[in-house]
């Protein structure tokens, strides 16, 4: 595995937050569910004084983000749960940012890709399409080394083998 620089994460979460569609097409209770798919919300503690109301990050995610709404992207992304301190949930968090599962159209997808690589290039480290969701066809992108990809092109279009 690569390692993503402190600063350089820090310049992507403060680029990602400027983002208005940072969650694109999920809902307040899918964003709660994409956060658990990385962090396992559920065996973190809550930060909430109001422990036995709250015992979970899970139960304070809904209560703040989903129910009250009082949680921005901000304290989100560098109050409550700051990806920087772990490269591997960082990647995870980047990766699904700029997937299908969050984004509604390649060209969605391709501006988020950039945003984040403009920043990672310094790293050496570049998105590379990896698959294709098969329902939507859109593309899934994985950051690579840069000295990985041989081919790289930012688009690449997905192959059809016509029979007759």
């Amino acid at each position: 595995m690569f390692e993503i620089s402190l600063t350089t994460k820090k310049d992507i979460i403060n680029s990602l937050i400027s983002k208005e569609n940072l969650f694109g097409k999920l809902s307040d209770i899918e964003v709660l569910e994409f956060f658990d798919s990385i962090l396992n919300l559920r065996s973190l503690p809550t930060t909430d004084h109001r422990k036995g109301q709250y015992p979970t990050a899970y139960e304070d995610f809904y209560q703040h983000y989903v129910n009250n709404n009082d949680w921005d992207n901000n304290e989100l992304l560098k109050i409550k749960f700051d990806f920087t301190n772990d490269n591997d949930n960082f990647i995870k968090f980047i990766t699904k940012i700029i997937s299908p599962e969050v984004r509604i159209s390649n060209e969605e997808i391709i501006e988020y890709c950039n945003l984040i690589e403009d920043l990672t290039k310094k790293d050496n480290l570049i998105f590379q399409v990896w698959d294709y969701e098969p329902t939507t066809k859109l593309s899934i992108y994985r950051l690579f080394q840069n000295s990985e990809c041989s081919d790289y092109i930012r688009n690449i279009p997905q192959k059809k083998y016509y029979f007759m």
